[in-house]
């Protein structure tokens, strides 16, 4: 079968969020469950055209779309989500140019979408809207995976974050940390010869390894307010300035408090 993908992105958060490499990221998952040859399939992607204000037929690549489909050149269109066609009553139309053209549309993320009048309503309240939100950043995600890209916020004991250089020049990449991976060593070395967690926790600790949270910032527990420095003319306690960003500076408590 003849097939066709399209992509579209217009401006600000959908293009971090929902790139035209997360649509084309979406659609070959797709195309290799469903045994659709995706490498052959002609890409057609609108980068910086909003759905909420043009229609299919305005946009440079859906021009070219629908006379690929007026040639007989196409059979399938397979697109990310319906509102890549077109926002609100933007999309009906070039479905119906599509369909006229004898293509079939495929929406890979939707397959049973609702064109009726007050879907985004009918949406926030069945909490279908959540669910794409979440889908969305699902799909991101995994496609930075693909790409090597290391996405959490924190590095895992034993490394530490880096941006990448050379064929990985752009992504957030993990580095060993030699300190940290010796202490790893160690632990295995120690398993190995029999001993259990807490006889390793022993070890380290008297050999005064530093834990995993000694490099976190600290957090505020308010515990050192009791450290008075004394009354001033109205008899309040006077505390020190904090010791760490959570507190309010100059702190004071009454006496009797």
């Amino acid at each position: 079968m003849r097939t066709a993908v399209y992509c579209r992105v217009s401006t600000g958060r959908q293009e971090r969020e929902a790139t035209i490499k997360t649509q084309l990221d979406v659609i070959h998952q797709y195309c290799i469950r469903e045994d659709i040859d995706f490498d052959s399939a002609l890409k057609f992607k609108d980068e910086g055209w909003s759905g909420d204000t043009t229609l299919l037929n305005e946009r440079p690549a859906g021009q070219a779309l629908l006379q690929a489909a007026l040639r007989g050149e196409i059979e399938l269109v397979l697109v990310a989500k319906r509102d890549r066609l077109g926002r609100g009553g933007k999309a009906r139309p070039a479905e119906d140019q599509l369909m006229a053209f004898k293509v079939r549309i495929i929406y890979v993320t939707e397959p049973h979408v609702k064109t009726r009048a007050g879907k985004r309503a009918d949406d926030f309240q069945s909490g279908s809207y959540l669910d794409t939100f979440r889908a969305n950043t699902m799909y991101g995600r995994a496609r930075r995976v693909r790409e090597g890209r290391y996405i959490l916020p924190d590095a895992p004991y034993g490394y530490r974050k880096v941006e990448g250089e050379g064929n990985d020049e752009g992504k957030t990449v993990l580095v060993v940390r030699e300190d940290q991976a010796a202490v790893i060593r160690r632990i295995y070395q120690l398993y190995l010869e029999g001993d259990g967690h807490k006889k390793i926790a022993g070890k380290l600790d008297k050999a005064a390894v530093p834990l995993p949270s000694a490099e976190l910032p600290p957090i505020c527990m308010g515990r050192h307010i009791d450290e008075c420095e004394g009354e001033d003319e109205e008899g309040d306690m006077v505390h020190p300035a904090p010791k760490c960003p959570g507190c309010w500076p100059n702190k004071r408590r009454s006496a009797s408090g």
